[in-house]
């Protein structure tokens, strides 16, 4: 999407993709703990790889006024970046809320074609970012689909939130299968525990001072009640 504000202020990829998603899961984690065994599947991307700021969330912008964006700001970085922060989400919701037995993990369903994702980007631009990871893949693996249908895209969220026990909780997945730290499509910053925790703090001032409406909503208040 072009640069622009949601109702907070708040660029809309990081708005969008993370903050609702982070406020979302915080008021239904009383529910959550309620049914444990619960699980939360995030959809991130490998284009967090790829694309982010050189420390991985670009914390010095992070919540931000859109207002406040340079002009040469580009969407692409800002839907890489929410994206990395959809699986740091994922592990520190896991690390935190472990114990209550609601874990999480996060995705990257694969390049699905037939979706919208490119629909703000020039057409060139589009197809180079789409095709970079896998013209990679082709030099050091050999020929492959260069994207996948819908119902490939689903293969790997629906097998881990659907898995007896995942393999590891927290985790980033690919393939259907756990993608390592040293994977040439992981960012160093996607398995940094400090990272996950800063994220997490940050994004409840955030969401306090976004939203003082709820802010006695949510597990405190379910506890308490």
């Amino acid at each position: 999407m072009p640069l622009g504000a949601s109702a907070q202020g708040f660029e809309r990829h990081f708005a969008i993709n993370y903050l609702g998603h982070w406020e979302l899961t915080r008021l239904l984690l009383p529910a959550l703990r309620r049914a444990q065994p619960a699980r939360i599947v995030n959809v991130a991307s490998a284009a967090h790889a790829l694309l982010c700021p050189a420390d991985g969330v670009g914390w010095a912008a992070l919540g931000a006024p859109a207002a406040a964006f340079p002009v040469s700001y580009h969407p692409w970085c800002g839907y890489a970046t929410s994206k990395l922060m959809l699986i740091l989400h994922a592990a520190e919701l896991t690390r935190r809320e472990g114990v209550h037995g609601v874990v999480a993990a996060s995705v990257h369903p694969g390049s699905v074609g037939g979706t919208q994702l490119f629909a703000h980007l020039p057409v060139a631009y589009g197809v180079r970012l789409a095709l970079a990871p896998r013209i990679w893949e082709f030099i050091l693996h050999g020929p492959r689909p260069v994207t996948k249908n819908v119902r490939e895209g689903a293969a790997t969220p629906l097998a881990v939130l659907l898995a007896p026990a995942l393999p590891a909780a927290g985790a980033y997945y690919s393939d259907c299968a756990t993608v390592p730290r040293t994977d040439r499509f992981v960012s160093p910053v996607a398995y940094d525990a400090d990272a996950a925790a800063r994220l997490w703090t940050t994004t409840e001032a955030l969401v306090a001072k976004a939203l003082p409406a709820d802010a006695a909503d949510g597990p405190a208040a379910a506890d308490a009640a």
